[in-house]
């Protein structure tokens, strides 16, 4: 499951909890359409190109001061596909050195983000003595994007319609190709990885704004709910989930709110609300999360800065069995 970038995450979260203002409307727009495009590459991926082992996403890489982000890499035999992913509408041209949306000159280049990306790892790669090419390929997954390219360009353009060729195509250059430095290359890259990218400010520093308190249902995103023993049901959808997860997935969307601060009980309680029992939630701070330090109701624990599914990701087979309990007595 490719992972959501935090500042979709943080947005995410809090535009179930306030409103938000229009800039951030706007970026998490254009977040919740680059990861959908890059979901659906990723699917394409695993149905026409069989070698899993070939394949890295998401790269965070830090050389020589320079960061990048790259969205995908496949490599095959002696060929790294440096992959950007662009999900754009609208009809694009590329001439004279530029690019034009309709008959408007963008400001932002296209291909300056794997231009940049390009140089990078060509700079990492010759530095620790690995000899491969570097295709730069950039793919627009929107079906009814239109792009024209009017003059030679070193980059690989394709359209969603064409990815699946492609892969294909590649897939069996594999069988040419094998492929006999995969963990050179892919400890080399380890080397100069870095976590994603976030922001110096987290929402403490937005002290005119306030937050709606709750448990926040992940299917209609309403706060209201009818309480069992064992689980909550959502009063407005119908949607249950059990009562540790609940809680669990609540604690993780303060950390990701709040990502510069540890974990502590009074500031979850807060953000909780007065409807939701602070020994649940010392509860689950202490069965799930790390403490850090042990100092009675100041204590605090590890915060990871993640949503639910990704904190948890290695626990989910434990949370699906605990929605058993939705079948038991309600009392």
């Amino acid at each position: 499951m490719r992972q959501k970038c935090f500042e979709y995450q943080y947005l995410q979260t809090l535009n179930e909890r306030t409103n938000l203002l229009p800039a951030e409307k706007s970026q998490l727009q254009r977040l919740i359409r680059g990861y959908s495009g890059e979901s659906n590459l990723d699917k394409l991926v695993q149905d026409y190109f069989r070698h899993p082992e070939l394949v890295v996403d998401d790269l965070n890489l830090v050389y020589q001061n320079e960061r990048i982000q790259v969205d995908k890499l496949i490599v095959v035999g002696n060929v790294v596909y440096l992959i950007d992913v662009k999900n754009y509408q609208g009809s694009y041209t590329y001439q004279n050195n530029s690019w034009y949306c309709g008959n408007k000159l963008l400001t932002n280049n296209i291909f300056r983000q794997i231009d940049r990306a390009h140089d990078v790892l060509m700079q990492i790669l010759y530095a620790n003595g690995l000899s491969l090419e570097i295709r730069r390929v950039l793919i627009f997954m929107d079906p009814t994007v239109k792009v024209e390219i009017k003059q030679p360009i070193v980059q690989k353009i394709l359209r969603v319609e064409e990815v699946a060729a492609w892969l294909m195509k590649l897939n069996n250059e594999t069988k040419i190709h094998p492929q006999e430095n995969a963990k050179r290359w892919y400890d080399t890259l380890t080397k100069y990885s870095v976590p994603p990218y976030r922001p110096q400010e987290d929402f403490s520093s937005q002290t005119k704004r306030v937050l709606r308190p709750g448990v926040c249902c992940p299917k209609c995103h309403k706060f209201d709910w009818t309480t069992y023993r064992y689980y909550l049901c959502c009063c407005h959808c119908g949607f249950c989930q059990s009562k540790e997860q609940a809680y669990v997935s609540t604690i993780c969307d303060h950390g990701v709110l709040f990502f510069k601060e540890n974990l502590k009980r009074k500031e979850l309680k807060q953000f909780f609300g007065k409807d939701w029992s602070e020994k649940y939630i010392r509860t689950q701070l202490k069965k799930h999360f790390c403490l850090l330090s042990n100092h009675g109701r100041s204590s605090c624990y590890q915060n990871k800065g993640l949503k639910f599914e990704y904190w948890f990701k290695n626990q989910q087979d434990y949370f699906k069995a605990l929605e058993r309990r939705q079948k038991w007595k309600k009392n």
